[in-house]
């Protein structure tokens, strides 16, 4: 296994977890979603996740996370992505009343490009939401 698991899980629901790790072979962190096959139990949700991987697979932009390894186990899928940030509802938590506009510009930006980007490759995100939107507020001010 080349997955080191941390103990953060960054989300979990019915259908599965979201899990902290570090990938063995380079130190490079990352997050890796993993499926219950017992969660998956329509043909049509199994083409979804496929469809999802063979779009990310594809898409290359500085502001989208990378799909970096998928596995399969006997009782789940795993997809490993690189680890970008922290998602926009948590980075809007503190701001109760307004966001300051400096921020706004700096996640609505990103955001816009990456949309423009997918766009253009006839893609189209169909849950885009604040959990969905993840920010790397490290100066390099990307979001994907």
């Amino acid at each position: 296994e080349d997955y080191i698991f941390e103990d953060i899980s960054i989300d979990s629901n019915a259908e599965g977890t979201i899990l902290a790790a570090v990938r063995h072979s380079d130190r490079q962190l990352v997050v890796v979603k993993t499926l219950k096959k017992a969660g998956i139990r329509r043909v049509h949700q199994l083409a979804k996740l496929e469809s999802e991987i063979k779009i990310l697979e594809r898409l290359k932009h500085i502001g989208i996370v990378q799909l970096l390894d998928v596995w399969e186990t006997p009782p789940e899928f795993n997809i490993a992505y690189e680890r970008f940030g922290q998602d926009l509802f948590h980075v809007m938590k503190p701001y109760v009343n307004e966001m300051p506009s400096f921020l706004i510009s700096q996640i609505a930006e990103p955001l816009i490009a990456v949309m423009d980007y997918i766009h253009s490759q006839n893609v189209a995100h169909s849950d885009i939401k604040p959990e969905n939107i993840m920010i790397r507020m490290d100066g390099k001010n990307q979001c994907s």
